[in-house]
């Protein structure tokens, strides 16, 4: 392997950490503002916000599904280009085909979000 193409697929192996690691510590943080948030919900909805606490809250988590859904694509990417390295290196770790793509973390993380996003606009209406 030259070493140009060592230094990539490091690169990009640390890419791919970054993005999946970041990926679940924004879910979590997420699930504790909307935890703090649904335990403080009658003495937050008495403040007078300029917007209803829900829809705040909505907007927030909005937010927080774009920067998954951003930090998927670059996962994905670094992904890719792990593969086509191994591909002309004779690798084997990114290229192994998934054992069940239909429910992948990426479906579970969206069930999550629209879980979230449809449980406040119940509390909304």
């Amino acid at each position: 392997m030259k070493e140009f193409t060592k230094i990539e697929y490091a690169e990009a192996a640390h890419a791919a950490r970054h993005f999946g690691n970041m990926r679940f510590a924004t879910l979590g943080l997420l699930s504790a503002m909307n935890g703090a948030a649904l335990l403080n919900i009658e003495r937050l909805s008495n403040v007078s916000f300029a917007l209803p606490f829900p829809i705040v809250v909505i907007a927030v988590t909005a937010c927080f599904w774009i920067l998954d859904e951003s930090a998927t694509r670059y996962w994905r990417r670094a992904v890719a280009r792990l593969a086509e390295i191994e591909a002309g290196e004779g690798g084997a770790h990114y290229l192994r085909p998934r054992s069940n793509p239909v429910f992948s973390a990426t479906w579970a993380t969206r069930v999550l979000y629209w879980g979230a996003i449809l449980s406040w606009l119940a509390v909304l209406l």
